[in-house]
């Protein structure tokens, strides 16, 4: 009978055993000690997966996210999960928080990407989902190959048209970034709309 894997460090709420998707969003401690249980320790970098609406960050053993700072105040901000968004907001710390460089002073939306300062701890926004890699022979050979591949990546790109070329940069955006690829496509539909009443 196969042992049950032991709950992986850094995640913030205990799950139920069985399949599980990563969190969508994870906050990296990039300068200082931390831990997310009473007694933890981890040297930095950690990561600690944000997937609970609520996630207290702060120097007091309570919390979700423990900074060993002497700047951090004992719950110094919170993580607000929304509908798949992620919010900053300072509570009431005496050093404050910062986002990118700015302080926090209401409730803020954090990216990945974004460099958020607890007192003097830094830390960093990370996306949770693993990037996907595409499938050439869908796409069309959008595929990166790796560096040490000899010769040009193979697939339909010789003879494809530009228009089809965009269609399938269009996709492959999309499946990255939902909202980046939906602006592109939007603006391509705009422009083709626009051409074509100029022509008639």
């Amino acid at each position: 009978m196969s042992e049950r894997a032991p709950r992986p460090p850094g995640s913030v709420a205990a799950r139920a055993p069985g399949p599980k998707a990563p969190p969508p969003y994870r906050l990296i401690v990039d300068t200082v000690e931390s831990g997310a249980a009473v007694g933890e320790r981890r040297p930095p970098p950690a990561a600690y997966g944000i997937e609970v609406r609520e996630t207290i960050v702060g120097r007091e053993p309570a919390a979700d996210i423990r900074l060993d700072d002497e700047f951090v105040s004992r719950r110094h901000a919170v993580l607000l999960l929304r509908d798949h968004e992620l919010h900053l907001e300072d509570l009431g710390s005496t050093n404050g928080t910062r986002r990118n460089g700015d302080l926090v002073e209401t409730r803020v939306q954090v990216r990945p990407g974004d460099v958020l300062e607890f007192g003097k701890s830094l830390c960093r926004i990370e996306s949770g989902f693993p990037v996907p890699v595409e499938d050439p022979e869908r796409d069309g050979g959008l595929e990166e190959t790796p560096e040490d591949d000899e010769g040009p990546p193979e697939g339909p790109e010789a003879g494809a048209s530009p228009w089809t070329l965009l269609a399938r940069g269009i996709a492959a955006e999309f499946r990255r970034n939902r909202l980046v690829g939906l602006g592109i496509g939007v603006v391509v539909i705009a422009l083709i709309l626009f051409v074509v009443a100029v022509l008639r």
